[in-house]
């Protein structure tokens, strides 16, 4: 499956920002880019962001490998794993070293009651 979403940045020079994932079993695909539409020619230019993300499941745990192509943040690793565990109350991510990313805790009827992260 691909999902495409293309936001008119500047209507003046009519630049548009395209942001496509391309799922796969246990595979997403991200692509970041600009291009510019003159009459029937689309130009685009060359990817700002690639993104691989490889993902697996055991039962409620799971990990995502994040590999950068193109794009890397300078705040984060390329090649990362995190782990991610959640039941219905709580949903934790850990880095590779065992430290908390991210951590959301739930009401029982819906909505995020606690949140946090390393950032």
């Amino acid at each position: 499956m691909r999902k495409q979403t293309r936001i008119l940045t500047k209507a003046d020079s009519n630049l548009w920002t395209v942001d496509e994932v391309r799922y796969l079993p246990g595979l997403e695909l991200r692509r970041h880019w600009q291009e510019t539409i003159t009459g029937d020619t689309v130009t685009p230019q060359d990817p700002t962001e690639e993104l691989h993300v490889i993902t697996t499941q055991a039962g409620r745990a799971g990990i995502r490998l994040l590999h950068w192509k193109t794009g890397k943040p300078d705040s984060i690793d390329n090649n990362q794993a995190r782990w991610q565990m959640s039941d219905n109350i709580y949903a934790l991510e850990l880095d590779a070293q065992g430290q908390t990313i991210s951590r959301e805790e739930y009401y029982p009827f819906g909505g995020t009651a606690v949140w946090g992260g390393t950032q």
